[in-house]
């Protein structure tokens, strides 16, 4: 679970979830049901994409083996694999394209919006990200009576994902230094209550295990390519994970009530 933890730091628009009951790694993506269908398609390939490359690597280090839908014949249960080859390609046009304009830099640079984003009661405002912007929200662990704990939550365009460049990073860290293995285990675990639906109907990220010196961290990690350019990415982005804080926070506190 802690190579799974780790790898979700750098996820883009899907989640690798540990499935114990079927012991299967799955990408999770989850879109609301009004999502247009032009933006549920590019989330589609390129979450294939991204799942075949890593397949092999992640089989290997968990010690199990490809699932015959990642392989190249058949891509999905049942299908001709002429149909097969097609979708590979279309698939792997699409992440080529993120790939190319991921090379350049970020069109969320341009935006003049950060500083207006809205600020949710008990919000603090950080120091300045250059174009971005960081907040301080209100959280605490369940048994926690301090009062100056705090998750934080910030849009950075000018952060890069390692795996496909440049675009627009949104970050939303939960509080306190945590020890490896537990941060592993929180982290998979709000996964997998991520996929029942438990925080939100949109999924498009992943919650995963950063590194404070000897410590760890848990954060929910999502990213906005280049290629997928959107004036109002910025405050949407910044209103679903305040919102996914807030749910996160009552949802600790609901379960030792």
């Amino acid at each position: 679970m802690r190579f799974l933890a780790s790898l979700n730091l750098t996820a883009v628009g899907s989640a690798l979830v540990y499935q114990s009951q079927s012991q299967t790694v799955e990408s999770v993506t989850a879109l609301p049901a009004a999502t247009p269908a032009a933006e549920i398609a590019r989330h589609q390939s390129l979450q294939r994409a991204l799942a075949r490359h890593d397949a092999p690597l992640v089989a290997q280090l968990m010690r199990g083996e490809v699932a015959s839908g990642l392989r190249p014949v058949p891509y999905g249960p049942g299908m001709d694999p002429r149909l097969a080859r097609k979708a590979i390609l279309a698939d792997d046009l699409i992440l080529a394209r993120v790939l190319e304009l991921g090379r350049l830099p970020s069109p969320f640079l341009e935006l003049d919006v950060y500083r207006q984003l809205p600020v949710l009661p008990g919000h603090r405002p950080q120091p300045s990200l250059g174009a971005g912007v960081s907040f301080s929200v209100p959280f605490r662990w369940p048994g926690d009576d301090s009062p100056q704990a705090t998750a934080s939550l910030s849009v950075n365009p000018r952060e890069e994902n390692p795996r496909i460049g440049s675009g627009m990073a949104v970050y939303a860290h939960l509080p306190g230094f945590l020890e490896e293995a537990l941060a592993a285990r929180i982290a998979q675990s709000l996964n997998q209550r991520e996929c029942a639906g438990v925080f939100g109907p949109r999924f498009a990220g992943a919650w995963c295990m950063t590194i404070f010196g000897r410590s760890f961290s848990v954060a929910f990690v999502s990213f906005v390519p280049s290629a997928w350019f959107d004036g109002n990415a910025p405050g949407q982005m910044h209103d679903e994970m305040a919102q996914r804080l807030a749910r996160v926070a009552e949802s600790f506190s609901s379960a030792v009530s």
